[in-house]
């Protein structure tokens, strides 16, 4: 049994929907652990594995999914402002891909996306298939979800992609980029169709859980209250290899319009090679959320205090992560000066200390802002 009571979900949906609108007056912190031992009464597990991106296919039915789904849930604890919730990004970053035709592959134990054929950007055209096979698996998975669950479990929007980092699966390596120079014109109109295909399919799986959620949310748990509108984390992985130019007149009209759709908006700022496009999504309106992921090869993101500052600064929420409580009481030291900002922030821990030590620390951090 999923150990989070009514109660429990009606606080924890207060408490986001007064974060949004800044009136929590603390950070949200967010961590699941594993139950203890003595805790966990699950019994036997189920024969169907966990959905992950290696196991991701075709073959079994929404409900086998689901039971292992149950199973996995009903084994964690949910500390802090965290809430049970499948995301559904088990079939790879960029699925809304594979809903326009492009093949998902798994064969590596990760998800990839590829053309079925490769063609140039001026043969490109994209349009509404309801038929095809990923987004009918995750329909399903989605409605057999909301009936099981009944909104005792969140369910979560899958990982559409970036509208841009979509039509690089299909002109991969340097070919987009090249047709930024070459073909502008027809690289605006792929823009266009790939966005409204992406509204299109969030808005019939949104109307999927709709009757029976208590609000939205994605692989990144940010829970956006009410079921009445949505919300989601957008992102641009294919900005890193652009500069600020053409970041400006490529892709952020293109994200204004996404932010313009939904409410309580988030953005997924992967890698220092984003960095010199912050300020310009600083200035949009309708971004409230950024979420910093210094990427492969970067100090760790509790060094980069002075990214987060600059993001508080501007008014905007802040998603944190680190794997224990030691290494976020680093990254809170390195913004200690403008801790009233933080309470603008989303903390994500995963893991890293017992359940003592983690409830330590929530009550440590919520009693500096009582």
């Amino acid at each position: 049994m999923i150990d989070f009571s009514a109660a429990r979900w009606e606080k924890t949906v207060k408490n986001f929907d007064d974060f949004w609108n800044k009136k929590l007056n603390r950070p949200l912190v967010s961590v699941r652990r594993s139950k203890e031992a003595d805790e966990d009464k699950r019994g036997r597990a189920p024969d169907t594995p966990l959905l992950m991106q290696a196991t991701c296919h075709l073959d079994l039915p929404a409900a086998k999914w689901l039971d292992a789904y149950d199973y996995h849930l009903s084994g964690l604890t949910f500390m802090g402002d965290t809430y049970p919730s499948i995301g559904l990004d088990e079939f790879g970053p960029g699925v809304a891909a594979a809903f326009m035709g492009a093949e998902l592959d798994n064969s590596t134990g990760l998800v990839w996306f590829r053309p079925k054929k490769a063609v140039p950007v001026t043969e490109l055209h994209f349009e509404y298939d309801p038929n095809n096979k990923w987004y009918v698996k995750i329909m399903d998975i989605m409605t057999e979800a909301t009936r099981r669950w009944q909104g005792e479990v969140m369910v979560g929007m899958p990982d559409f992609g970036g509208v841009m980092d979509i039509l690089s699966t299909f002109l991969p390596g340097e070919e987009l980029l090249i047709a930024l120079y070459d073909e502008p014109g027809e690289v605006a109109r792929c823009v266009k169709e790939i966005q409204a295909l992406w509204f299109r399919y969030y808005d019939e799986l949104a109307a999927v859980i709709a009757p029976a959620t208590q609000g939205y949310s994605n692989w990144a748990d940010l829970l956006v209250p009410g079921a009445d509108s949505g919300g989601y984390i957008y992102q641009c992985d294919f900005a890193y290899m652009i500069g600020p130019d053409m970041f400006r007149d490529f892709i952020l009209d293109s994200l204004a319009a996404d932010f313009a759709r939904t409410k309580c908006n988030a953005y997924h700022l992967d890698g220092v090679g984003q960095l010199p496009h912050l300020d310009m999504l600083l200035e949009l309106p309708d971004l409230d959320l950024v979420q910093w992921v210094p990427g492969s090869g970067a100090a760790p993101e509790h060094t980069w205090g002075a990214v987060h500052t600059r993001i508080l600064k501007a008014g905007k929420h802040l998603q944190l992560h680190s794997g224990n409580t030691q290494e976020m009481r680093g990254l809170l030291s390195e913004i200690k000066g403008d801790m009233s900002c933080a309470a603008n922030a989303h903390i994500r821990i995963r893991g890293g200390d017992n359940s003592a030590e983690t409830q330590a620390f929530i009550d440590e951090l919520y009693g500096l802002y009582e």
